[in-house]
């Protein structure tokens, strides 16, 4: 088959057409793994912020309530808890409703379990073994969801079928051939020959 492979062409066979695309898909996995840990260490950062916050509400409140301006509020929050601008931007953002510690603390329970996924996504990713099976899992629910039953038979004993022989048909005709300057041979029936 003629296949572009990393834009370049080539002529490859079944084999080397499976290998490149095993490669191919699990770097793509590797890049949606990358892109998962990312957003999932974002979160846990964000959370983690959450969690300092979660030993004294009340003087997370008394910051934003106390504060002046609205542009002092990230960074009264950052020197009053020791957390960063992006932690310290996601607190003054809660909504007033949310500021209690039912809700902050199924938040921060959250912690552990994105600690424990970011654990096995980059456990995945070290691993070209456990990437070669989300690829077969990942085939394995296409299959399942748009899999046929197959609609032919294979047959194994071929002792039973025995072939017709045909015997070949020449047709017999009158031609006229002719050898061109470069060495080809034409033939041309009469009727041909007479237009």
């Amino acid at each position: 088959f003629n296949v572009l492979i990393k834009g370049r062409p080539m002529v490859l066979g079944v084999g080397d057409i499976l290998k490149h695309w095993t490669e191919f898909r699990m770097d793509s996995i590797r890049r949606q793994i990358a892109f998962d840990i990312q957003k999932k260490s974002e979160k846990f950062h964000l959370l983690q912020g959450l969690a300092k916050i979660l030993a004294d509400i009340d003087k997370a409140i008394a910051i934003i309530r106390n504060t002046e301006e609205e542009k002092m509020v990230v960074p009264n929050l950052m020197t009053g808890f020791d957390i960063d601008e992006v932690q310290a931007e996601y607190i003054a953002e809660i909504k007033l409703r949310n500021i209690n510690q039912e809700y902050i603390l199924k938040q921060t329970k959250a912690i552990s379990e994105l600690e424990k996924e970011i654990a096995e996504l980059k456990d995945i990713l070290g691993s070209s073994r456990k990437l070669k099976s989300v690829i077969k899992k990942e085939l394995k629910a296409v299959a399942d969801k748009y899999g046929q039953n197959r609609k032919t038979e294979i047959i194994y004993h071929i002792d039973e079928i025995q072939p017709e022989e045909e015997a070949e048909v020449i047709p017999d005709y009158p031609v006229t051939v002719f050898v061109s300057r470069e060495g080809y041979l034409k033939k041309i029936t009469a009727q041909s020959l007479r237009m």
